[in-house]
C-alpha cells in the first residue's frame, strides 16, 4: 500500500486551485492513502481568515470543506504516533513548519521519494530548497 504525507500548502491550494484537488482526488481513486500530522490542524486554524479572503469562501464554508476533505479523504494522524521521529525529521527538514509532515513520513521508515514541485526527485539525506508537500511512502 502506498501512503502520501500531505502538507498543509497541498490543501490550501486545494482551496483556492481546482488542479491540487483534482490530483489528490486522483491519488485517492488509485488507493493511495492520504495522510497528514495532527500539526495541519493547528495550521488550518492559524490560516482561517487568509484562506477566507484569498478563497471568497466564508469560514463556515471552509470548515465545512476540511470536515469532508479529511473525513473523507485525508487522515489526521495524532502527535503521540510519529512523535519519536520529531528530533530525526528537524535536522532534514527545510523549515521548521514541516518538521511535523516529515517526521509522519520518517515514522513509515521507507521514504523513498517525494514530489518538488510536480516533479519526482530522490531526496534521501539532503535538504530540499523547496517542498511541494507530498512525501511518497510504499509499505
Amino acid at each position: 500500500m502506498e501512503f502520501l504525507v500531505v502538507d498543509a500548502n497541498v490543501i490550501f491550494s486545494c482551496l483556492l486551485k481546482g488542479k491540487a484537488l483534482e490530483i489528490l482526488f486522483e491519488l485517492y481513486d488509485k488507493g493511495i492513502k492520504l495522510i497528514s500530522p495532527e500539526y495541519f490542524v493547528e495550521e488550518f486554524e492559524r490560516n482561517i481568515d487568509k484562506l477566507s479572503k484569498q478563497s471568497k469562501l466564508s469560514k463556515e464554508e471552509l470548515l465545512t470543506f476540511a470536515s469532508i476533505l479529511f473525513s473523507e479523504f485525508v487522515e489526521i494522524v495524532p502527535k503521540d504516533r510519529y512523535e519519536r521521529f520529531l528530533e530525526e525529521a528537524k535536522k532534514i527538514s527545510p523549515d521548521n513548519k514541516d518538521v511535523p509532515y516529515v517526521a509522519l513520513a520518517l515514522k513509515f521508515k521507507r521514504l523513498e521519494k517525494m514530489l518538488e514541485y510536480g516533479q519526482m526527485t530522490l531526496n534521501l539525506g539532503r535538504n530540499p530548497k523547496s517542498w511541494f508537500g507530498l512525501f511518497i511512502l510504499t509499505l
